[in-house]
């Protein structure tokens, strides 16, 4: 709620044009390896811009990966969540 016209903060939530956003500034690199996760019910969820690359997170119900610029698949990443 904002303190100023008590009404409701936009949400957050992606929609789809968000989540193409998010694809345009991932790596090659991720991208493929997005692609291999997909395989297993993995989504791309949102990304996160760590100083000069973005860190992707993909999804599977409630479990999270992340990928970094190199490719590189963290299953069991330290990130909180909300």
């Amino acid at each position: 709620m904002s303190a100023l016209t008590n009404k409701p903060l936009d949400e957050r939530r992606l929609g789809e044009r968000d989540l193409n956003d998010f694809w345009q500034n991932l790596s090659f690199a991720q991208k493929v390896e997005l692609n291999k996760l997909n395989r297993y019910g993995y989504q791309l969820a949102f990304a996160r811009k760590l100083e000069n690359n973005y860190l992707a997170f993909a999804r599977c119900d409630s479990i999270y990966a992340t990928i970094d610029h190199l490719g590189e698949v963290d299953m069991e990443p330290t990130y909180h969540i909300r």
